[in-house]
């Protein structure tokens, strides 16, 4: 565990180090086309699409209304509140949800996905963000800006040298 700890840090910290990606590709230029990776076309996707009840019937377990273009280069993050639909944005890419109407998602190239696995420890936020490492005060204040830890802290008005009751999902209680 430590060494999975380790390894995850270190790409926090390398994603951390890396320069604002300041090139734009035009969308509707077709030269431009061929740096597109991900293309998602409004579609809806549900679980059950495949059972035998009546899937128009059903709401979707996820609906894209708009379209998506994700360009070669770019770094893509897909942020939300937890149950907003996140994981199963992506299960959508990778084909695991059926798709119940409308477009389609395109992938130009290679796939991978990495489920989320949770690894917080019963500790203080401090400690949870250092994990035994020395106080580097700027690098500590850019984690906890980098994941919105900041907001969650004022909500629960936790210290964040304090164990707090609980952690649910996440999120602190």
């Amino acid at each position: 565990m430590i060494t999975q700890m380790k390894v995850s840090i270190n790409r926090i910290q390398d994603f951390l180090k890396e320069e604002e990606q300041t090139q734009f590709w035009p969308s509707n230029n077709t030269e431009a086309s061929s740096h597109v990776t991900l293309e998602i076309k409004p579609d809806e996707y549900n679980w059950e699409a495949n059972s035998n009840s009546n899937s128009n019937s059903k709401k979707p377990t996820l609906k894209i209304d708009k379209r998506i273009q994700a360009m070669r280069g770019e770094k893509v993050a897909v942020c939300g509140s937890v149950g907003s639909g996140k994981s199963s944005f992506l299960y959508s890419i990778i084909g695991e949800i059926p798709r119940v109407t409308g477009g389609r998602i395109t992938v130009f190239g290679t796939r991978a996905y990495v489920p989320q696995s949770a690894w917080i420890q019963y500790s203080t936020v401090q400690a949870n963000v250092l994990f035994r490492k020395e106080m580097d005060r700027r690098w500590y204040q850019q984690v906890l800006e980098s994941c919105a830890l900041n907001m969650d802290i004022r909500l629960s008005k936790l210290r964040p040298t304090v164990t707090p009751p609980s952690w649910e999902k996440g999120v602190l209680t």
